[in-house]
């Protein structure tokens, strides 16, 4: 998902993606910010999306929107990775001493003249690259999340876990949970296992986020 205020850079970014050699494994959706920030948060949540993109000043030219919008793309940026730890984010800008002062982690801030640049003409688009590069560790880091967590699900039905079997499940279980929705965690003191009751409701509420990774996995 693109994110700017401007119906030409939406186009300008478009462009971007179509000349590059990774047109073929991009599908861009680009939107217009929501006015609030609370708003625009759900609306990238509730989308089938790998990563966000989001321009800087998103509230500076007003030809293509009318509203007033009370954030800025580093603002947004920080607040999906509260919700969603690790998942791909970009801040795309003009300003880039003003973005990188504003943001926690300057890796994440790109200025926007390489969408003017002729590197992708080239075949060279680094940005991209990038971008894609982080969406599939993000992915393959979930995938094997999961995978080792089914494994100790499987072996929790056939005997009991061992401490640091059990530490692991809750380590697993914790990067699951953020990486699904950090809002409302599950107390650690919750998760520290001490009798079989307890492995197996957090087991059940595991199957949950599987459930639901698997579903988001459908992209």
């Amino acid at each position: 998902m693109f994110i700017d205020e401007e119906k030409a850079t939406h186009e300008l970014f478009e462009e971007y993606v179509y000349n590059s050699s990774l047109a073929d494994e991009i599908k861009l959706i680009p939107v217009f910010p929501e006015s609030k920030l609370d708003d625009m948060c759900e609306k990238i949540l509730k989308s089938d999306i790998d990563a966000v993109v989001s321009d800087f000043m998103l509230n500076e030219i007003k030809e293509d929107i009318v509203y007033a919008i009370e954030y800025n793309g580093v603002d947004l940026v920080e607040s999906i990775l509260e919700i969603k730890k690790g998942f791909p984010c970009f801040v795309m800008t003009s300003y880039d001493t003003d973005a990188i002062d504003a943001s926690e982690d300057v890796n994440k801030v790109y200025a926007k003249e390489i969408l003017y640049g002729d590197d992708t003409a080239k075949g060279n688009d680094p940005f991209l690259i990038r971008l894609k590069s982080q969406c599939d560790k993000y992915r393959k880091k979930i995938s094997e999340a999961q995978e080792e967590l089914t494994s100790l699900i499987e072996n929790s039905n056939e005997r009991k876990l061992s401490i640091k079997e059990e530490e692991r499940l809750i380590e697993l279980d914790d990067f699951l949970e953020e990486s699904i929705d950090a809002r409302n965690p599950i107390p650690h003191e919750l998760k520290k296992i001490s009798n079989q009751d307890n492995l197996v409701k957090l087991l059940s509420k595991v199957d949950e986020f599987i459930e639901e990774f698997k579903k988001n996995d459908q992209i």
